[in-house]
């Protein structure tokens, strides 16, 4: 499935987001958590540097942040014609017995735990999550959309 990024990287930063995608993908000695942590800082570094219109800064980080989070997760980033393709680790072939399927939930859920709690540290994500999930959910959601 293609899917373009929203909204749209731009001239250099659309340059950009791909040399950082083709070295992910040719560097995979690269992708330990430490370098994926200095390579984030470095690019975020570059597009406040670099941008002016906080749209395209914004637009540009989120697209970075999310691409090294799915590296960091065992997704592969390849190269192709039309641009950049992200593969997961390993297809499901045939049926999963109820066990497999409660052992790849578990294995799911581990991987992207430190994801989760890192965002939940976060204090705009976390004031989100409670909003969304306490008792008085329907007042919670007008306040939430209230606040965007």
């Amino acid at each position: 499935m293609i899917v373009p990024i929203r909204p749209p990287l731009e001239g250099a930063a659309a340059d950009r987001f791909l040399a950082l995608a083709r070295s992910l993908a040719n560097a995979r000695q690269r992708n330990s958590e430490g370098d994926l942590r200095a390579l984030l800082d470095e690019e975020v570094r570059w597009v406040r540097v670099r941008y002016s219109d906080e749209c395209q800064v914004s637009a540009y980080e989120a697209a970075a942040r999310v691409l090294l989070d799915l590296v960091r997760l065992g997704w592969q980033v390849r190269e192709e014609g039309y641009g950049i393709e992200l593969v997961t680790e390993r297809p499901r072939l045939g049926r999963l017995t109820p066990e497999q399927v409660l052992a790849e939930k578990r294995r799911t859920r581990e991987l992207f735990r430190p994801v989760v709690e890192a965002q939940l540290r976060e204090p705009a994500v976390s004031e989100a999550a409670l909003l969304l999930f306490s008792p008085q959910i329907a007042d919670n959601y007008r306040r939430l959309y209230s606040r965007l």
